[in-house]
């Protein structure tokens, strides 16, 4: 808006709102309280529901979260610090907790958004990791768009390793913007103002700042083939930088896959092996004794480690460093 009221060359001219976004607004207005009648039992508030929009979006909230299992707020400001807060359409918390189990943004247009990596749910989200220092063990982010003919509902369920992952994301956007120089014409080589120095809105909604989060994340080419995956020198550096999240994350991924695999879920380009097996003895003693009856030695002799006899019985045998072979193994890549 900033931007556009410049760009008029005033700042005091309004932006004139579409019927659309009024109406869209008013909807808003009426779902907040309706759902905070509902959830309080505050009787004396009725409000109309012959709009479909309304009709569908507060029918299926109220069935969705039974008001005895679950408390309701609408228009939730999430406010951690003066650059990172927001207000989101619907937080949904189970009863006697106070980590959310869900967050709904109600959209009133035609045009269908998706929930899956929708940035502005996300940072609700994150705001909530923040805001609690803890996440739940999962969350469920949501699209309601009853206009929308593609499809009214949109979710997505995020665990802790999703935000963990967004967190690394965005402030590797913060520092490949803010921190480092950029080759992009235009733009500032180096961002330590509140304000951008060329439009006059905070960092937050600086569309530099957008641009800088879309080179992080959608600057990524990734082929059938794995050796094809193409990345930039910062993205390459950045995912070394990161190994042990990332490695945790793939970890936490694969478990969550293959659960949903052992349940019988057909995922398009996935399947599930046969576990690999381990034999074990039953008993070992049994397994000794039939072992001696049919002439095997049950027991196998290795020899220590160079590293285990150095730290256990370097006193007591001299001359041994003699013995050792030292193989290089190369270096191994660390943060600086």
């Amino acid at each position: 808006l900033q931007l556009e009221k410049k760009q008029k060359g005033s700042v005091s001219d309004p932006q004139e709102e579409s019927e659309e976004a009024k109406l869209g607004t008013l909807a808003h207005e009426k779902l907040s309280k309706m759902l905070s009648a509902y959830y309080n039992k505050d009787e004396s508030v009725v409000i109309d529901i012959s709009d479909p929009y309304i009709n569908f979006v507060a029918s299926h909230i109220i069935n969705t979260y039974p008001k005895d299992k679950y408390n309701v707020q609408p228009e939730v400001t999430l406010y951690y610090d003066e650059w990172m807060y927001g207000t989101c359409d619907v937080l949904i918390t189970p009863k006697g907790s106070n980590l959310p189990c869900a967050i709904l943004d109600l959209k009133y247009g035609e045009v269908p958004v998706r929930a899956m990596y929708n940035t502005q749910l996300l940072m609700y989200a994150y705001l909530v990791y923040k805001l609690h220092n803890k996440f739940p063990q999962s969350m469920t982010l949501g699209i309601l768009q009853p206009r929308c003919s593609e499809g009214v509902e949109e979710y997505w369920m995020i665990t802790r390793e999703n935000i963990l992952m967004f967190e690394i994301m965005l402030e590797s956007a913060r520092k490949f913007y803010f921190g480092e120089p950029t080759t992009h014409r235009g733009y500032p080589q180096k961002q330590n103002d509140s304000v951008c120095k060329y439009c006059p809105v905070k960092h937050t909604l600086c569309p530099h700042t957008v641009k800088a989060i879309d080179t992080v994340t959608k600057d990524l080419i990734v082929t059938n083939d794995i050796k094809d995956l193409s990345l930039k020198s910062e993205q390459e550096i950045f995912l070394l930088k990161n190994r042990s999240k990332i490695v945790g994350y793939l970890d936490e991924l694969h478990a969550r896959y293959k659960k949903r695999l052992q349940l019988g879920e057909e995922i398009k380009g996935l399947k599930l092996t046969k576990d690999r097996e381990i034999k074990k003895w039953k008993d070992d003693d049994e397994a000794k004794r039939i072992m001696e009856l049919n002439g095997i030695n049950p027991y196998t002799v290795k020899l220590k480690t160079p590293t285990q006899v150095l730290k256990e019985d370097k006193d007591k045998i001299l001359g041994i460093e003699s013995f050792i072979d030292i193989e290089k193994k190369g270096s191994y890549i660390v943060e600086d």
